[in-house]
């Protein structure tokens, strides 16, 4: 029968509602977990957790330990049983759930890094598709039929400033010409007073252009250029209408 799934990240329960009478036919707690995101997809529901951590108490004038990095995983749900198929450890907490035919897609993330899963509906097994480290915690994800979307935005400087933090401890390590460029989304003044520190920190410079048709967002141009250890023969934007950014 049809139903509707909720989660009372409370009380770490998962509720199946009849909605011809908004009635909670089912309860399903998830001990030891927090719930992080709930999907249905591919003849189940799938729920991203987080493992939950129990502290030692600390004595007074003593300090607390660091903490350790939290781990979670994929609880897999029977539809028709109304009860918990298997737990799928990921390492980190999962924070997001898509879906293609035999597949599910997970974002398994921590605090400085986002890693894909792919699950197979059919045997529950987990492959690691590859750990975007680039990026911060907090990933969407989303899938069609032939095709997988990954989303990294947010609206504050913090996961912007730790993203180009990590850049520039790869560039660091590297002797000899650079060249960085792409979207880097500074849609503000403040993000782009980020980027222009941090990069001028490194020698890196801006390159200009003679008629900057460069994209913008929020009236804020979001894509650059920088360059170090190179001479710039020519620098060109091409307007275009079969891409959201005109190409430089």
């Amino acid at each position: 029968p049809n139903s509707v799934w909720a989660a009372d990240t409370t009380e770490n329960q998962i509720l199946r509602i009849n909605p011809e009478n908004n009635q909670v036919e089912n309860i399903i707690t998830i001990d030891s977990m927090e719930i992080q995101t709930l999907a249905i997809g591919e003849g189940a529901v799938w729920v991203g957790v987080r493992e939950a951590v129990e502290t030692a108490p600390v004595e007074e004038g003593e300090e607390a330990p660091p903490a350790a990095p939290a781990t979670g995983g994929v609880v897999r749900i029977d539809r028709e049983g109304n009860e918990i198929e298997q737990y799928i450890e990921t390492g980190a907490p999962v924070t997001d759930i898509a879906f293609q035919e035999g597949l599910v897609w997970v974002v398994s993330s921590g605090p400085e890094f986002s890693t894909i899963y792919k699950i197979d509906a059919d045997t529950n097994e987990l492959e690691d598709i590859g750990d975007f480290g680039i990026w911060d915690g907090g990933v969407k994800i989303a899938a069609s039929e032939s095709s997988l979307w990954l989303i990294n935005f947010t609206m504050g400087t913090e996961s912007f400033t730790n993203q180009l933090t990590k850049a520039k401890t790869i560039i660091e390590q590297h002797q000899g010409p650079v060249i960085v460029a792409g979207d880097f989304n500074t849609w503000s003044d403040k993000r782009q007073e980020i980027l222009q520190e941090l990069l001028s920190s490194l020698s890196l410079h801006s390159i200009t252009y003679k008629e900057d048709n460069r994209t913008t967002f929020l009236g804020e141009i979001v894509d650059h250029i920088y360059y170090r250890g190179l001479d710039v023969v020519q620098a060109e934007i091409i307007e275009v209408d079969v891409s959201d950014h005109n190409p430089i």
